[in-house]
């Protein structure tokens, strides 16, 4: 009973799946908080390479999620592997983003290599290169539209 109570199906990690993508959608839209977050999620799901994620895609990417999570290949997904797989996609996502601060690949980041990815990541804030980070680099989403802020003030 409690291995059973430890066990999703397969069905179940799927619907967990539609979830997250139901969460990925408001990213790709840029909903999120984090735009570089959603083009990476429209990246991943977009199988063709043709610029939009279907929902056949989507699916797909759900599904081989799932398969990658059932460590060991009963079709099934236990709380562990579950885990497991968190925890390794964790650890993926460190390693990437410490490399990229490690400029000279020698597996140490320098305090003049932090400073230096954080000023470009801080230059980068700056879209419009007048020398602030304001409203002005960062429009919000109905802005982006063409809406000003005077549009959502009447």
């Amino acid at each position: 009973m409690i291995a059973n109570r430890k066990k999703l199906s397969l069905a179940a990690a799927l619907t967990v799946g539609l979830l997250g993508l139901a969460a990925m959608g408001g990213a790709i839209a840029g909903h999120a908080g984090h735009a570089g977050h959603g083009k990476m999620m429209l990246k991943m799901a977009d199988a063709n390479g043709d610029g939009v994620a279907t929902v056949a895609e989507a699916q797909a990417l759900i599904a081989q999620h799932a398969q990658a999570m059932d460590a060991d290949k009963n079709g099934l997904i236990s709380i562990d592997e579950m885990e497991a797989h968190r925890a390794q996609m964790r650890a993926e996502r460190r390693a990437a983003r410490f490399a990229r601060f490690d400029a000279d690949n020698n597996g140490s980041v320098s305090v003049a290599e932090f400073s230096a990815a954080q000023t470009a990541r801080i230059g980068s804030l700056d879209a419009n290169k007048d020398g602030v980070i304001d409203r002005n680099d960062h429009p919000q989403r109905g802005e982006r539209q063409g809406h000003g802020p005077e549009h959502h003030a009447q």
